[in-house]
C-alpha cells in the first residue's frame, strides 16, 4: 500500500478497511482487547511497578498481530523483533562503515521477522484462510515479499502508534481528580480504548 498510487491505492484501502470497522472490531477483537488489558493490569498490580513502554508494546503487538494474521510464529519474541526495527538510531554518515553495518543488521532483522513470523503465517493461511489481512493479501495474489512489506507497514502503523498512545494515556488518568480510588479501573479503560484506536486509525 506504500507504493501504490491513485485508484489502486484507494481500492486497496477500501478492501482492507473492512478489517478495521467498528463493527468488525467489536465482533472479532473486543474480547481479546479486554482480556489482554486485564492481564497487563493484573501483572502491573501484582508487581507494583513496571516499564509502561514494555507493557504497552505487549498489548499493542498482540492485538495488531491478530488483525494482521501474525499468529503462527515458530519462536516467541515477535514483539522484540518488531521493536528492533525502530530502536536503533541511524548513522549520521550514509557511506561510512557504520552505515554498512546498520544496513546489514537491518536486513538480518528483516529476514528473522520474515522467517520466524511472516512466512509461517502465510503458510498457515494458504492451508486455511481466515478473516485477516494476510489471508486477504493471499487471495489477491500477493507474493511473500509483498506480504512482508504489508506486514511491516500495518505492523508499524498499528503497533508503534498504539503503543505510544497507551504510554501517553495514563498521564491523563493520573492528572484526573480522584485518580487514587479509581486508578486501576481507569488504566483498564485506557488500555481498551487504545486498542480500539489502533483499529480506527488503520482504516
Amino acid at each position: 500500500i506504500l507504493y501504490q498510487e491513485g485508484p489502486k491505492h484507494h481500492e486497496q484501502r477500501r478492501q482492507t478497511a473492512r478489517f478495521f470497522t467498528p463493527r468488525f472490531t467489536s465482533e472479532n477483537y473486543r474480547a481479546l482487547m479486554e482480556n489482554l488489558s486485564d492481564q497487563v493490569i493484573a501483572r502491573l498490580h501484582s508487581q507494583g511497578q513496571a516499564d509502561l513502554s514494555m507493557l504497552s508494546l505487549a498489548l499493542a503487538v498482540n492485538v495488531a498481530a491478530r488483525v494482521i494474521g501474525l499468529t503462527n510464529s515458530v519462536m516467541p519474541g515477535m514483539a522484540r523483533r518488531i521493536d528492533a526495527f525502530f530502536t536503533e538510531s541511524k548513522p549520521t554518515r550514509p557511506r561510512s562503515p557504520g552505515a554498512v553495518l546498520h544496513f546489514l543488521r537491518s536486513q538480518r532483522r528483516m529476514m528473522a521477522f520474515f522467517l520466524l513470523d511472516v512466512r509461517p503465517a502465510i503458510a498457515a493461511r494458504r492451508r486455511e484462510p481466515r478473516e485477516d489481512l494476510i489471508s486477504h493479501l493471499i487471495s489477491r495474489g500477493y507474493s511473500d515479499m509483498n506480504i512482508l512489506t504489508e506486514c511491516i507497514t500495518y505492523g508499524a502503523a498499528g503497533m508503534v502508534t498504539t503503543r505510544e498512545f497507551i504510554t501517553w494515556q495514563p498521564g491523563i488518568s493520573w492528572s484526573s481528580p480522584g485518580c487514587g480510588s479509581s486508578f486501576w479501573q481507569q488504566m483498564k479503560q485506557s488500555a481498551r480504548i487504545c486498542c480500539r484506536k489502533f483499529c480506527e486509525s488503520s482504516q
